[in-house]
């Protein structure tokens, strides 16, 4: 994710102690790309997710 700084870490952080993780977000260009690969490694195995977008996900990021 471009423009979010330390952010990233923050959220990694978050992501690590969430048993849900939802993202209902526009597909906007700040948007783009927010959970790929290395959000969902840093999510609890047991995590349940739900990903919400107008567009199809890129598989290439789950």
């Amino acid at each position: 994710m471009r423009g979010f700084g330390p952010c990233i870490d923050e959220l990694h952080s978050v992501l690590a102690k969430c048993d849900y993780v939802v993202v209902a977000t526009p597909n906007t260009v700040e948007t783009n790309q927010l959970i790929g690969k290395a959000e969902i490694a840093a999510m609890k195995p047991s995590a349940c997710q739900h990903l919400a977008r107008k567009c199809d996900p890129r598989e290439t990021s789950l």
